[in-house]
């Protein structure tokens, strides 16, 4: 499915289904609110785990399906299809939460060690082993230090950080317990880095996910634009569901574990995987 639609169409099906989590107006217990909305609140734990775990699972769809070729040339192809969704995702359709979970996907140190695959990419797909390397990765870069300027076309702005931020306990900024995947992607470099121990993106962070709510109206319009005309293929559209994600990763026994046991447990199968690819890797 991934090889036999275009760059395009993928990206349009994500699209519609992150709108659809964030953007939509919730029932029963929502309120009316949308799921952007109830991130930012204090109330809104339920909304933020869903950005999370859908983030989480993409992440890891788009590990699994660059570690399942069988050679270093099939996976070269595959990362170039997953960048090419990427830019799409971003440009196109100005979805930053979408195109954030594919870039962390591909940034995954079992991709990234990949070397001989990365080497065919950038023989046999120059144009986006570049993108990648300078534009797409600096530009997440920016979105996670809050530095990246919001292109008018935004229909789903940077909600990860706000996400994360929001769920985090005493346990996490006393460093009691490990960060999770995603945390130590998205926050720790620059809490790590900057002089002030991130205080200052955190603040920026916050005062961007004000004015998210302030422009849930552009968003909306932004999305009917974007998407005005494009046609929903209902297969492709539930490869996109994040309930489909979880049962493809971990079977429906699996899909009842809580989920940061699975994802430790995940990135195990992650690392087998990689050791299966060491050998084509040389031999390709």
């Amino acid at each position: 499915m991934l090889h036999d639609s275009a760059p395009r169409v993928l990206a349009s099906h994500l699209t519609k289904i992150d709108l659809e989590l964030a953007l939509q107006p919730g029932s029963g217990n929502r309120n009316g609110l949308s799921g952007l909305e109830l991130a930012t609140l204090p109330h809104g734990r339920q909304a933020r785990l869903d950005l999370i775990e859908r983030s989480e699972c993409l992440k890891l769809v788009v590990a699994v399906t660059v570690l399942a070729g069988a050679t270093a040339i099939e996976r070269a192809a595959t990362i170039s299809k997953w960048i090419k969704v990427a830019i799409d995702t971003k440009t196109a359709l100005g979805n930053l939460y979408g195109f954030c979970g594919v870039m962390l996907g591909l940034c995954l140190p079992q991709i990234q060690r990949l070397a001989n695959t990365w080497h065919l990419l950038r023989q046999k797909h120059t144009d986006e082993a570049f993108s990648f390397e300078a534009k797409l990765r600096p530009t997440l870069r920016a979105m996670n230090e809050c530095t990246n300027p919001q292109a008018p076309n935004t229909t789903l702005p940077h909600l990860l950080p706000i996400a994360l931020l929001g769920e985090r306990g005493p346990e996490d900024i006393l460093g009691t317990v490990a960060p999770s995947g995603l945390a130590t992607a998205i926050l720790s470099p620059w809490e790590n880095s900057a002089p002030d121990c991130g205080l200052s993106i955190v603040w920026s962070h916050l005062e961007s996910a004000r004015k998210m709510t302030e422009n849930l109206p552009l968003f909306r319009r932004n999305a009917e634009i974007v998407l005005e005309g494009s046609r929903s293929d209902e297969l492709l559209s539930d490869a996109f569901r994040t309930e489909f994600h979880i049962k493809f990763l971990w079977g429906s026994r699996g899909a009842t574990v809580a989920p940061e046991e699975r994802h430790l447990k995940f990135i195990q199968v992650l690392d087998a995987m990689f050791d299966k690819c060491s050998s084509s890797e040389v031999t390709a």
